[in-house]
């Protein structure tokens, strides 16, 4: 028996939705773009209006989850037009520790403004010695009373420029060495 790789109907309809805007909103000045790396907020909001900014943000704060393959559509064909390594992040990175170890607070405070392209969050792990080894990070945190403090540097952080805050992974004093923890800042 023979398994069916095709897209299904819809599937092909989200990769031609995706593929049209990148065509009609990514590729011009792409160029210009990329000569700072940063995602400018207008574009950003267009993204979030195509829909295409909360695939990996539940319903219940403005997000339009979708499968695996899916997903995979999406950075497929941004992709074509533009380098994806920041749209990834936005989808992966800074969804994922909110979702999975975010407060109900921060989730209502942060999630919605992402999908809807209205708050950027940087996301920072790359550090000069460990590159991006997460077990390998320098970056420490410890508990001071009812704040935390981290010391360290990161030498990369994606949309570090035009965010409003940045998620930075540090080890946590006492936690196994290859342990990291995500800290909004």
């Amino acid at each position: 028996e023979m398994i069916d790789f095709s897209f299904t109907g819809e599937q092909e309809m989200f990769r031609r939705h995706v593929r049209e805007f990148g065509i009609k909103e990514l590729a011009p000045g792409e160029k210009d773009r990329a000569k700072t790396g940063d995602l400018p907020r207008e574009l950003r909001k267009k993204f979030a209006e195509a829909g295409l900014l909360g695939l990996n943000i539940p319903e219940e704060y403005g997000g339009t989850p979708v499968d695996t393959v899916t997903f995979g559509i999406a950075l497929e064909e941004v992709a074509r037009c533009a380098p994806t390594s920041w749209f990834y992040v936005i989808l992966n990175w800074v969804a994922y520790p909110f979702i999975s170890l975010g407060s109900k607070e921060l989730r209502d405070e942060w999630l919605p403004p992402v999908a809807r392209g209205e708050k950027q969050v940087a996301f920072g792990a790359t550090e000069a010695e460990a590159g991006s080894d997460l077990g390998n990070l320098r970056t420490s945190a410890r508990q001071d009373g009812g704040s935390y403090i981290l010391n360290g540097e990161k030498n990369s952080v994606t949309d570090a420029t035009t965010a409003e805050a940045i998620i930075v992974l540090a080890r946590y004093e006492g936690t196994p060495r290859r342990s990291v923890t995500p800290f909004l800042v």
